[in-house]
């Protein structure tokens, strides 16, 4: 059904051109009635009516007044202009402005009637239009997202490129210069439960970013997200575009950070300009937030210092135990020592695969399997590391893991380390009157 709002100063008239249309037989339904042209805006702001029947003469704001509002409005409007003055000023503001339709007083109601069915014949065509323009262009941005895909994955090609995508191609050879994007929530978890989902809020960093890099009506650049790396990837080809400056303006809409890769000037490079975005990203420090990393500004790079031995023992000896709490604030003690020595991602990375390793390491003591301890494997855990891009995100993730190693270790009862503790106890008891040496 398409709403329909009736302008007019005289109630009798309103209520007779409602009484004349044939609202179900048209489609139509009733949104509301104003009597001049400031309820009227008001009422068509709220209801978002498709179709307009205006009375030119009215006082306050007339009709003319009211239809150049309504085409400064961001919204289409089918209006029909109601009067019974033939003058020639109103027909030439009809003209003028692109009305659909004219129609004088008395109104006659076959008359009325007829207009509005070429009104929603128009308004279904243009709408039809519409939908078939947007399918085309969700088909020609997903032919370019393949070949993107392709170039950045160096994913082996189909055997035969569409028309849209060949013709993308060609385009991007005749490109001087391009380069690649990457962009990551600075604080995926918070983003995530802000936007309800890890992928809501990669989409909306997404759009962020491209209405930032088209701004200016470019066309320059195409994106897509990436929901296993949690990254979204962008491919500027129009180097026109101050690609630094874009990404600074749409750091309001939530904390992100990205890396830009080196500018090439071959389609086929694409992959290394990624790694090397990929690569900038991870020169952001622990705790810093909208971070915009060029791989040409240079690197970042610093050693990874090795996790201290009496830090691992105490992490060891915690899960041992089944002492949750204990282990917990020893990984806090080491995650709040990289961020005051302002270490890298990478660096974070990199001590987080240590813990990682650590933990597997006290699993299988006790006879167990990481899978089964923790639902993921070794290699699951650790490409799931390589997603995390602050220190609160893995501090979430291995105080999910410690929370369910140690329930699994509790859940032996005797068995594994609370056995152990009780044959030492045991031995102590046993031997307690015999010399034993630190061997025994």
């Amino acid at each position: 059904m398409y709403k329909v709002v009736v302008v007019d100063d005289e109630p009798w008239t309103r209520r007779g051109i409602i009484r004349a249309i044939n609202w179900n037989e048209l489609g139509l339904e009733l949104a509301g009635e104003a009597e001049d042209g400031d309820d009227a805006l008001r009422l068509i702001q709220e209801a978002s009516p498709q179709i307009v029947l205006v009375d030119m003469n009215m006082p306050g704001m007339g009709g003319v007044q009211l239809i150049r509002r309504l085409k400064q409005m961001e919204r289409d409007f089918w209006i029909i202009v109601i009067s019974g003055y033939s003058r020639f000023e109103y027909t030439r503001e009809a003209i003028v402005s692109r009305v659909f339709d004219y129609v004088l007083k008395p109104i006659k109601k076959a008359e009325l009637n007829e207009v509005l069915k070429k009104c929603v014949e128009e308004l279904e065509r243009t709408l039809s239009e519409r939908e078939i323009r947007h399918y085309h262009g969700e088909l020609l941005r997903r032919e370019r997202e393949r070949v993107i895909i392709e170039l950045i994955r160096r994913l082996p090609r189909a055997p035969e490129r569409s028309g849209a995508a060949a013709a993308f191609y060609r385009q991007l050879r005749r490109m001087p210069s391009m380069c690649v994007v990457v962009a990551r929530p600075d604080e995926m978890s918070e983003a995530a439960a802000h936007f309800g989902s890890e992928e809501a809020a990669l989409r909306e960093l997404d759009l962020a970013v491209m209405g930032a890099l088209r701004s200016g009506g470019r066309d320059g650049c195409i994106g897509f997200i990436d929901p296993e790396k949690l990254e979204c990837i962008f491919v500027v080809y129009d180097m026109s575009i101050d690609v630094k400056a874009s990404l600074r303006s749409c750091a309001f809409r939530f904390p992100f950070s990205a890396g830009i890769g080196h500018v090439v000037s071959d389609p086929e490079d694409l992959h290394d300009s990624w790694k090397q975005a990929s690569r900038a990203l991870k020169w952001k420090r622990a705790g810093e937030q909208c971070a915009i990393l060029a791989a040409e500004d240079g690197s970042y790079d610093q050693p990874h210092p090795p996790v201290a031995p009496d830090q691992l023992h105490a992490l060891a000896t915690a899960l041992w135990c089944g002492n949750q709490e204990q282990a917990l604030a020893v990984i806090q003690a080491i995650v709040q020592g990289r961020i005051r020595h302002n270490a890298t991602v990478e660096a974070m990375q990199s001590m987080a695969i240590t813990l990682l390793g650590e933990i597997g390491k006290v699993v299988a003591s006790l006879d167990l399997d990481l899978k089964d301890a923790t639902g993921s494997s070794h290699p699951e855990l650790a490409d799931r590391i390589g997603s995390l891009f602050s220190a609160g995100d893995i501090e979430r993730m291995f105080g999910e893991l410690v929370r369910l190693v140690v329930s699994r270790i509790r859940s032996r009862g005797r068995s594994g380390v609370m056995q152990a503790v009780k044959e030492m106890a045991e031995d102590v008891s046993r031997m307690y009157f015999k010399p034993l040496s630190i061997h025994d």
